[in-house]
């Protein structure tokens, strides 16, 4: 089922010839807008973590450049939470939609989308630093486990050691599930957590 869903959006992404939505492109950004410059220097460290992932693959670039980019994150998100200045910026929707793909929009509407505080429905990838974040944890458990099982079995008597099974068990419980727990659906802001999909094979090498 997860190869389907896959190919799905694989071909979803393929056919939509027109690319990516810039989020900073539309004209009534207030250049003045203090969050503004957190949201570019979070653009800035995903794009150097992005094209990292490129060239030299995605685990080298989790442990390079993925700190800056939960750095960059943090510090926007934060700021609007936190922040006085920040508080009421319309920027925060973009925030909100970053890093998701999202349904194409009719062109009627244009940007105004954009602003909208809400989003019916998305699908969040490994391009999402939350995803990214348990991706890294994944790896980091699986590391620290398999140095102490391989420690432990080495010292195993006997065809008791390196049981398929005993590995099997650090597999399931390093098992991501749902990355994305909700969305504001609508402009009542009604929080939907129903999730469809799952992102178990994140990491896997198969």
């Amino acid at each position: 089922m997860r190869k389907k869903t896959r190919r799905v959006l694989l071909q979803c992404i393929h056919d939509d010839i027109e690319g990516p939505s810039n989020l900073l492109a539309p004209k009534e950004i207030d250049p003045q807008d203090p969050l503004l410059s957190k949201i570019k220097q979070l653009g800035l460290k995903y794009d150097e973590f992005l094209q990292d992932a490129m060239s030299r693959g995605l685990h080298n670039a989790l442990l390079d450049k993925w700190d800056g980019l939960r750095k960059a994150y943090e510090f926007a998100s934060s700021a609007y939470l936190t922040d006085s200045k920040c508080a009421n910026s319309p920027l925060a929707t973009m925030i909100y939609r970053a890093f998701l793909i999202l349904k194409r929009r009719p062109e009627a509407e244009q940007d105004q989308w954009m602003w909208q505080g809400f989003e019916p429905s998305c699908a969040a990838t490994v391009l999402h630093p939350a995803v990214l974040e348990m991706l890294q944890a994944r790896i980091l458990y699986l590391l620290a486990a398999f140095t102490t099982l391989a420690t432990r079995e080495l010292l195993s008597p006997g065809s008791r050691a390196f049981r398929q099974s005993v590995w099997q068990g650090f597999l399931d419980l390093a098992t991501i599930q749902m990355p994305l727990a909700g969305l504001i659906k609508d402009s009542n802001r009604i929080l939907d957590t129903n999730v469809r999909g799952r992102t178990s094979s994140i990491g896997s090498d198969r």
